[in-house]
């Protein structure tokens, strides 16, 4: 589509600026009560000089013109009739048919800012020494809008700016975004500036003793008769109806992601709660682990103590069952008393040394047997130790992975949230799209009218109290840049000149 209006919009816009340079006894008649061509003379750097407003009225019978216009000069162009001008307001009997008057206008004011500037090898020049010059010219031209006036006409209007260069005097021409075309000798550089837009132009080209004429600028109303349906866009609509089908899948899959992630949400938040007790109930487990260990060494340590007690016991109850030779001396003798209370003491005595050494016998037994258990509590203790630091270690890990899953859990969170709103922005955008086709063709249509100029209403440049204008066209020319001509001998006699050729003398 995009080729195709660029290639449109250049041709239909350089045949309506053709049509706009027909003079108009050449031109098709019409029932147009009112047609404004302002001509304007400009010097070479831009700057205006004079404008001149040449006015066509097309009458079906003779009748008295009231027209309007602050002009310094007016000139009837179509009959040696009088024109009667007084507090603005133009007054002529005209007949039936074409009729042309010219004004001069008091004002000068263009919708345009036009700025012309010359450049010999790399420093400014000014143009009334750049006649005859030679060396690397560059010439910049800036078309912007005038703030000074209304901008009805700046950003309705299309203009064509057109120089010549003679490829004699010019080599090497370098003119980026021109249209260039030989007439002759002379190599023809054509721009055109679209209404409501600014151009940048610079030219550049070697030079030998140069000369040029001047820069000729027509502005018009571009209305250009396009419609949206003749414009070929098979490949457009193509990429639309890809885009569709496109926000389509993502409004499914941003779906399945939001219902996706909500379930994972759910998930995490159920472990997370459970991650709670587990790191609690390991926590327990940790510090009972500690207290059985401590409580290991310290039976450990005591059991350590019993041997050397024992020993310390057996050896006084062996004191105890050991008897001297006077003992043995006084138990014979009592052995051999008849004392009755004698004989029941002496059996008390000896079934009580019996009971001790009993008990001495039994003590050493026990020691071997703690001797024999001292290395298990060892290996008992040895492995409270490794599984109290062991089990550190994953109670550790435990909470490093409670606390992971409590950071998945926050990110899920907020991953969810953020495909809700995916999931809601691509909703909005799908239903959008839908219908996205009629949209682009209806705003298709709305900037190719106003493009093509179908809601712009003429209205006078001249005055607004001339309400009957059918069309304005701007006819722009600046200074030419040429060498003295020879002074013409005084015999010689002008020759008379028709009204075209007066009209063409204006610049």
């Amino acid at each position: 589509m995009k080729k195709t209006m660029q290639k449109v919009l250049p041709a239909s816009l350089a045949a309506l600026m053709m049509f706009s340079l027909i003079p108009p006894a050449l031109a098709a008649e019409d029932a147009t009560e009112k047609e404004e061509i302002v001509y304007a003379n400009l010097s070479s750097t831009g700057q205006v000089q004079a404008i001149y407003v040449v006015n066509a009225f097309e009458l079906e019978q003779p009748q008295t013109i009231h027209d309007y216009g602050a002009y310094t000069e007016t000139k009837n162009l179509s009959t040696s009739d009088a024109l009667i001008y007084q507090d603005g307001q133009v007054s002529i009997s005209a007949p039936k048919g074409r009729f042309y008057y010219q004004g001069t206008l008091a004002e000068r004011q263009l919708p345009w800012e036009i700025q012309v500037s010359y450049f010999l090898d790399g420093s400014p020049i000014d143009a009334s020494t750049l006649a005859g010059s030679s060396g690397h010219l560059e010439i910049k031209m800036d078309i912007t809008k005038n703030s000074a006036e209304t901008a009805s006409f700046y950003e309705n209007y299309a203009l064509q700016a057109t120089l010549a260069l003679d490829t004699s005097r010019c080599k090497n021409i370098s003119a980026d975004g021109a249209t260039e075309a030989n007439v002759g000798t002379n190599k023809q550089l054509t721009y055109t500036i679209l209404p409501g837009s600014e151009k940048h132009i610079s030219i550049q080209s070697d030079v030998t003793d140069f000369e040029m004429d001047g820069i000729n600028i027509n502005g018009i109303s571009l209305a250009l008769d396009v419609d949206a349906d003749q414009i070929d866009t098979p490949s457009f609509t193509g990429k639309i109806n890809d885009l569709k089908g496109a926000v389509s899948s993502l409004h499914t899959g941003a779906q399945d992601l939001a219902n996706g992630s909500g379930q994972i949400r759910d998930g995490l938040n159920r472990i997370n709660d459970s991650s709670v007790s587990l790191t609690q109930a390991s926590s327990t487990v940790l510090s009972a682990i500690g207290e059985l260990s401590n409580g290991a060494e310290t039976l450990k340590t005591k059991l350590s103590a019993l041997p050397s007690g024992l020993d310390t016991a057996v050896n006084g109850l062996n004191q105890v069952t050991e008897q001297s030779d006077m003992e043995k001396a006084v138990l014979a003798n009592l052995k051999n008393s008849q004392d009755p209370n004698v004989q029941a003491l002496l059996t008390i005595y000896q079934s009580k040394m019996g009971a001790v050494g009993q008990v001495a016998n039994g003590l050493s037994e026990k020691k071997t047997e703690l001797a024999d258990l001292n290395p298990a509590l060892t290996t008992l203790t040895d492995s409270l130790s490794t599984l109290e630091e062991q089990y550190g270690d994953f109670d550790a890990a435990l909470g490093a992975y409670t606390g992971g899953v409590a950071t998945i859990q926050k990110n899920m969170g907020q991953l969810a949230v953020g495909a809700d709103t995916l999931s809601d922005g691509a909703n909005t955008m799908n239903q959008e799209t839908s219908h996205i086709d009629q949209a682009i063709d209806e705003e298709l249509q709305k900037a190719i009218d106003s493009f093509a100029g179908k809601d712009f209403t003429p209205v006078s440049f001249v005055s607004p109290e001339n309400e009957h204008v059918d069309a304005v066209q701007f006819v722009l020319k600046t200074a030419d840049i040429h060498k003295p001509e020879p002074a013409v001998p005084e015999e010689e006699k002008a020759p008379q000149l028709s009204f075209w050729q007066k009209l063409a003398n204006l610049f």
